[in-house]
């Protein structure tokens, strides 16, 4: 094991060494500093050398950046942004380099207490920096382009260079090209807009970026994707435009794939949402009515009920499946605008709906508050899911208590109402508590269902920009029952009707 970890140590300051990449350590508290070897290296010192400190530090920054670090440090300190920038080093013996550094800041309480950062030396780049802002623009435009399509036009707007590719791709040759022969390829539909397109681009001296259709060598028309920008010299005159066709065919084909897909899935669920939907509204009604019927008059055994109660209960579950499919789409399309909601309303009205429930001792505690929250009306389906899963996933043949709270909570630029509901029934273990909000997860249960409620609520908190988790009511022990936290936005005033 002593071996390893100085083998590891050996490779860690070989990486160090090779990467140019130093770090230390600041112990805020003790103001104690360390540096890695390569920092000594970097700085032009022998390492470990002597115990560095920051005031150290600061004199091997070249004065002009000495401001700019310092106020940086101390930026990352106040937690006001991350700590990364660039400076220049003055080294032992007065040679100059660069470096960029990075570092975090470690809280406790909320006061700093410790820095931990990196150094690279980035000589090397910056010069390197420094020569390609040297060279040629017209190549470092084209370089800055792909290989596929480029192309290059005079500043007058006139063709004087094409790739191989696309040339071959229309069937012209570069000549043809110069004289707007590309004008002659374009689709009959996208040649007047694309030519007046770029006329007025070349006018306004702006960058290029347009779909249109090419007419290639097999008779068939490209879309392709056009982009360009203007090269200008070191007075801003512009020297001559570079860019690129590029072919999205395979794209073109997948956004008509997916439309049509998309057009199926929603016929589907239409006829899934309303034909299907209303033959199993027909079903239920005539088997309570069977139900109720053979009760009464006891023509059928106890045993035959059950198995026609199992039937309604799953055409049941199939029409309640279908109803939160139809409310995901209609959340994750968009089609319902976030909108003041009486959370306090929505809230009564679900102790209500569960308050009757056949067959089961359950009983729901809650104090009504004001309070709206920007929601829409399909926040009633979060309380629903989550104590109806309560009822569901409990033991009918123990008495269950539900209770409801609700807190706003004002923060600095916002504030929230957070509502709990927490059970005493058989709770959640910790591996399922992140699971259960997953598509088809259901957990270990007996109880049927298709994994889509609590999937469905989880979509809504979001949609509703709050969130939702589940803990333990009684901390640490899951058998006691479980607790969901809700926090959704507040509306802090609500206009009056009239």
């Amino acid at each position: 094991m002593a071996e390893d970890l100085r083998e590891s140590e050996k490779n860690l300051l070989l990486a160090q060494r090779i990467s140019h990449l130093g770090f230390w350590v600041w112990d805020i508290d003790k103001d104690v500093l360390e540096w890695s070897d390569e920092v000594y290296r970097i700085l032009g010192l022998t390492p470990q050398e002597f115990r560095p400190s920051y005031e150290l530090f600061l004199s091997f920054v070249h004065p002009e950046d000495r401001g700019l670090v310092s106020i940086a440090v101390q930026d990352a300190l106040d937690g006001k942004k991350p700590y990364g920038i660039d400076w220049r080093i003055l080294r032992r013996g007065g040679s100059a380099g660069y470096a960029h550094s990075e570092e975090v800041v470690s809280y406790s309480n909320g006061k700093p207490v410790r820095m931990i950062g990196t150094i690279l030396d980035i000589t090397e780049l910056m010069r390197a920096e420094e020569a390609l802002r040297n060279s040629e623009r017209l190549y470092r435009a084209i370089g800055e382009s792909i290989d596929y399509g480029v192309w290059v036009c005079a500043p007058d707007g006139r063709n004087i260079y094409a790739s191989e590719s696309f040339l071959k791709l229309v069937g012209l040759i570069q000549q043809q090209c110069s004289d707007f022969g590309w004008g002659d390829v374009l689709h009959p539909d996208d040649a007047e807009r694309t030519i007046e397109a770029w006329k007025e681009c070349v006018r306004a001296e702006g960058t290029w970026d347009i779909e249109h259709r090419y007419r290639g060598v097999d008779g068939q028309y490209h879309p392709i994707l056009a982009r360009g920008v203007p090269v200008r010299d070191e007075h801003g005159k512009i020297i001559c435009w570079a860019g690129i066709n590029l072919d999205i065919s395979r794209l073109k084909r997948t956004e008509a794939e997916l439309k049509e897909a998309k057009a199926q899935a929603e016929l589907y669920l239409d006829l899934m949402g309303h034909d299907i939907n209303n033959m199993n509204q027909v079903g239920i009604g005539n088997l309570e009515l069977a139900l109720e019927t053979l009760k009464e008059d006891g023509r059928v055994k106890k045993e035959d009920l059950e198995l026609l109660e199992k039937s309604l209960h799953a055409i049941t579950d199939s029409s309640r499946l279908i109803d939160n499919v139809r409310k995901l789409r209609s959340t994750m399309s968009k089609e319902h605008q976030l909108q003041p909601i009486d959370l306090k309303e929505v809230l009564l009205g679900v102790k209500e709906q569960f308050s009757k429930t056949n067959g089961q001792d359950v009983t729901i505690n809650y104090t009504p508050i004001e309070g709206h929250v920007m929601a829409t009306d399909l926040v009633r389906d979060v309380f629903i899911n989550i104590v109806g899963n309560a009822i569901k996933h409990s033991d009918a043949n123990k008495p269950l208590e539900i209770n409801i709270s609700q807190f706003h909570i004002y923060g600095t630029d916002e504030s929230y109402h957070k509502v709990i509901i927490e059970d005493n029934g058989p709770g959640i273990p910790d591996e399922l508590k992140t699971r259960i909000f997953n598509r088809f997860e259901r957990g270990n249960t007996k109880a049927k269902g298709k994994g889509l409620g609590l999937f469905l609520v989880k979509t809504l908190v979001h949609d509703f920009n709050g969130k939702i988790w589940v803990e333990d009511r009684v901390p640490g022990d899951h058998t006691k029952g479980a607790r969901f936290m809700v926090v959704l936005p507040a509306v802090e005033k609500v206009d009056e009707k009239p």
